[in-house]
């Protein structure tokens, strides 16, 4: 999470993929974490990589500067390596580039919410027909589908909630993603700045009616 972290904002670690900034969405305790170990073992098993012939993985990064993506790639590729994974990077691929990949690869993928729920979160990445679906994961599941339109249809905030938590569970068996951190935004302001919250977005969802200034 450091390694996402600036002087506005501050990398927050992230288990889930709903973040737990969101209302209702406490953590809940899991069990069997993956290790560096078991996946190890799980790459030895299928005949993929060892530690003394690693599997070639890439690791892409979209619309993202070099300084950046060399960062995290230095990062993740010493962390994979107990895996048996030798991480290669590429940074802003051409179409023609993405399709020539013939090993497995990873994108680093960002994402920000245009309004604080999971909705709008779920539903542009993991719908079976969304544009970032289709273009980035190729996921599909008609079970998220139907979990997607019934929380939809219901105005009671528990009932959401846990539809979501639904899909939660179901996305940590099956989807091959890691949730890595969330912003939190850093808010500086003067102290005679009253009544001043940050909503669930930061500084993109305040509210300033109750806010008054100190004379």
């Amino acid at each position: 999470a450091a390694l996402g972290s600036t002087t506005a904002y501050f990398g927050q670690v992230l288990d889930e993929f709903i973040p737990t900034f969101l209302p209702g969405f406490v953590p809940e305790p899991r069990e069997g974490a993956p290790s560096m170990s078991r996946v190890l073992q799980a790459l030895e098993g299928a005949g993929l990589g060892n530690k003394d012939k690693p599997l070639t993985v890439y690791l892409v990064f979209e619309n993202s500067t070099k300084d950046k993506a060399r960062k995290f790639y230095e990062y993740l590729r010493e962390a994979l390596k107990p895996a048996g994974i030798r991480l290669e990077l590429m940074v802003n691929p051409s179409p023609e580039e993405m399709a020539a990949i013939k090993v497995p690869y990873l994108i680093y993928f960002e994402y920000r919410l245009p309004l604080p729920d999971p909705e709008f979160l779920i539903k542009p990445l993991f719908q079976s027909d969304s544009e970032l679906n289709r273009k980035y994961f190729h996921y599909s599941n008609k079970i998220i589908d139907e979990l997607l339109e019934n929380q939809r249809s219901t105005l009671r905030f528990d009932r959401r909630v846990g539809i979501f938590k639904q899909i939660e569970n179901i996305l940590q068996e099956e989807v091959p993603a890691i949730p890595l951190f969330y912003y939190r935004q850093r808010l500086a302001y003067q102290p005679y700045i009253k009544n001043l919250k940050a909503g669930p977005l930061g500084i993109f969802s305040l509210n300033l009616r109750t806010v008054w200034v100190a004379k």
